[in-house]
């Protein structure tokens, strides 16, 4: 398994969105220079004090796609991938609420190189159990693709982020298949909609009323699921997959490989996948996840001041029981000596 990661990464990486290969550079000072440079830190923690993992291998790709890689060995030969994707319920227009999870759930139907259904029966086939170690979630600013492989041979990794790239670049989202997972959108929506749904989303609309987050819960509404077509779905797709929103991260039993290795130079199809140029999100969405965080702490904050307070009720009324009690038990000594 030494040699797994290089493939892996030399598979997924650029087929998944168009990553051309690293051109090697080469730097040549004129003069010598009397402090040494500053290495870059990694896309995750610019901005940050606090010190990158050396464990980690993190890297960007020219077109945008951001990457993490380790070697975890524990459990043995088993390796875990996660393709995420920037966009989620936040990035819907009214006439596209749930149409993120709709994608989600259509990615793991037919897509460019599995027809529908085969990507499960693979990863049966390589001991992946759908629903435990294959599976997805959207949120209101993102949509996370998961996939353990309990005993990654080469041939099963090869297999596997072939199938992952052509889920992120070309979900073929036939006529079909649409018609197919809308019954399952609409059954989730249907189950979802309990007491403590409502008092969720009455909530979020207390909070947040006048801004986008307070009505943009991913599962959508039943007027927008019923009326989705394989064309406005294409459009967001095409819209929103796009390389510089994807992060891939990758941890098992490998040794990870820099991108710029000669592995990174045997892409087939290098220029598959969606184009890098075109539409980035608003800054709306950076203020409102601002004052989303800013509620969530001052709603812990009065959860735990009325905890405590509970608690220090329940406390006085232990006591004053106790007392009680005592008092009690003093009487009837009294009455049995007298």
């Amino acid at each position: 398994m030494r040699n797994l990661f290089p493939r892996v990464l030399a598979a997924l990486l650029p087929a998944v969105l168009i990553a051309t290969p690293l051109a090697a550079q080469t730097t040549a000072p004129t003069a010598p220079v009397a402090t040494a440079a500053v290495k870059p830190a990694p896309w995750l923690y610019v901005g940050s004090d606090i010190p990158p993992d050396p464990a980690w291998t993190f890297g960007k790709l020219p077109n945008g796609v951001r990457y993490a890689v380790r070697r975890a060995g524990v459990p043995p030969r088993q390796v875990a991938i996660r393709v995420g994707m920037e966009v989620g319920s936040l990035f819907e227009s009214e006439t596209e609420r749930g149409f993120a999870h709709y994608i989600e759930h259509l990615s793991f139907r037919g897509s460019k190189h599995v027809t529908d259904g085969e990507a499960k029966r693979v990863w049966q086939r390589l001991g992946a159990t759908f629903g435990s170690d294959t599976n997805a979630l959207t949120s209101t600013t993102q949509t996370i693709y998961k996939l353990d492989l309990p005993n990654a041979s080469r041939e099963g990794l090869d297999e596997s982020v072939k199938i992952l790239s052509g889920m992120m670049s070309g979900p073929t989202m036939t006529q079909a298949e649409v018609d197919a997972e809308r019954r399952t959108v609409l059954a989730e929506a249907r189950e979802q909609a309990g007491p403590q749904t409502r008092v969720r989303d009455a909530t979020q609309q207390l909070y947040f009323a006048g801004q986008l987050i307070a009505d943009r819960t991913p599962i959508g509404t039943t007027e927008t699921l019923n009326g989705a077509t394989p064309q406005a779905l294409r459009a967001f797709h095409d819209r929103w997959y796009r390389p510089e929103r994807a992060i891939i991260v990758i941890a098992g039993d490998g040794d990870p490989a820099h991108p710029d290795g000669q592995d990174f130079q045997r892409i087939e199809h290098a220029g598959e996948g969606l184009d890098h140029e075109g539409q980035r999100p608003g800054q709306r969405f950076l203020v409102e996840i601002r004052q989303f965080a800013h509620v969530a702490m001052v709603v812990l904050r009065r959860i735990e001041e009325v905890s405590r307070h509970q608690r220090r009720d329940e406390a006085r009324d232990q006591q004053r029981k106790d007392n009680g009690h005592g008092d009690r038990n003093a009487e009837l000594d009294e009455e049995l000596a007298g």
